[in-house]
């Protein structure tokens, strides 16, 4: 069992501006952690109003500038997801799980990921992971004695302390195509869990999570840097506990405040 922290990039905790002047032209990058939707509907809409000469809301010197404009925003909690998937080190693909007969035959291929958290972070990384979680492998199909190429089976629990809305709810009413009936429930399986950490439910539940899904990759994003450590460090211990500290198993904690 690995443990990772990855400390946020100070810039995430506001909206800023970078401005960057190239003789006529101003290129505008804005980093946010809110919908970078918003932003960009804002100043889009600031743009095209100063193409209208007749409008008098904006000045004839910010027409100017806007004309010049080309204006580009960026969520950077997806790209710090998106970054911690692909980095060799900590590759979503590194930690599927083969399980393979005595002629080594690969007879069942599973991903099975538990997130803590279903703030900013942990909705991001869900979406990442049910996204980059779809990996196909060759699966030895004895009645026909050959390999076939098959999707691999997704497993993702979420574990989360916020009660209202619940994680299911909130995951559901904004990736309603995750768990379309017909598409999304074919490439993921998915259990929600509404739990505080520290009590007796929690775990319970989380060592039944590690027992029966056995997941390999983990994210822990509860929102608080104190309790993320808590509860990464309880992680490493339940799964000592239950005889599994020598799996492939790499638990991610996230640090904001520094």
């Amino acid at each position: 069992v690995q443990i990772s922290f990855h400390r946020m990039p100070p810039f995430l905790k506001q909206k800023k501006l970078f401005v960057k002047m190239d003789k006529i032209n101003i290129f505008i990058y804005c980093t946010s952690k809110i919908n970078e939707v918003e932003i960009c509907q804002y100043y889009n809409n600031r743009i095209e109003l100063s193409k209208d000469e007749n409008d008098t809301s904006i000045s004839q010197e910010e027409k100017m500038i806007l004309k010049k404009i080309s204006f580009t925003a960026t969520n950077d909690i997806r790209n710090l997801i998106y970054n911690l998937m692909f980095d060799d080190s900590t590759a979503l693909y590194n930690y599927i799980d083969k399980k393979k007969d005595d002629k080594g035959h690969i007879i069942n291929s599973k991903l099975s990921v538990l997130i803590l958290g279903s703030g900013l972070i942990g909705k991001e990384f869900f979406k990442a992971a049910c996204w980059c979680g779809q990996i196909g492998d060759y699966i030895f199909n004895k009645e026909l004695n050959k390999d076939e190429f098959k999707m691999i089976d997704l497993k993702i629990s979420v574990v989360s302390n916020e009660k209202e809305p619940t994680a299911s709810d909130k995951f559901k009413s904004e990736m309603f195509g995750l768990f379309n009936e017909k598409y999304g429930k074919k490439l993921v399986n998915v259990d929600f869990e509404t739990l505080d950490f520290g009590t007796l439910e929690y775990d319970n539940k989380i060592n039944e999570i590690i027992l029966k899904d056995k997941p390999k990759y983990i994210v822990v994003a509860f929102g608080n840097d104190e309790l993320n450590y808590k509860a990464a460090t309880h992680l490493g211990k339940s799964f000592l506990q239950n005889n599994l500290s020598n799996e492939n198993v790499l638990i991610n904690y996230f640090i904001e405040d520094t």
